[in-house]
C-alpha cells in the first residue's frame, strides 16, 4: 500500500496539518463546537506534549501548526484531538 514511502518523523520538526470533517460539512460553524474543539486541542497537547505556535478552526476545516510530541507519534496526537470532537458532534 505504502510502497516507498519514507517518513521524517522523529526530526524536531514542526509540521503543518490540515483536516476536515465528512464532506466538508461546517461541523465547528457554532461557538459551542469551537470550544469544544479548543479543548480537546488543549487535553491532547498536554497529553502528548507538543507545542502549537498557530492554528486556525475555520466551520469546515481545522489547520495546525504543531511540533513533534514528546509522547508518541504525530498522528496519535492528532487522533487524540480528532476523536473526542467528533464524538461529542454527532
Amino acid at each position: 500500500m505504502t510502497q516507498g514511502l519514507k517518513r521524517y518523523q522523529f526530526t524536531g520538526n514542526q509540521y503543518f496539518v490540515t483536516f476536515t470533517g465528512n464532506c466538508r460539512q461546517p461541523y465547528l460553524a457554532s461557538i459551542a463546537a469551537r470550544s469544544r474543539f479548543e479543548e480537546a486541542l488543549e487535553r491532547a497537547r498536554l497529553r502528548y506534549g507538543f507545542c502549537v505556535p498557530g492554528y486556525v478552526a475555520m466551520p469546515e476545516h481545522v489547520r495546525l501548526l504543531v511540533s513533534e510530541p514528546r509522547i508518541g507519534s504525530l498522528a496519535k496526537a492528532i487522533h487524540a484531538l480528532k476523536l473526542p470532537v467528533s464524538k461529542r458532534s454527532t
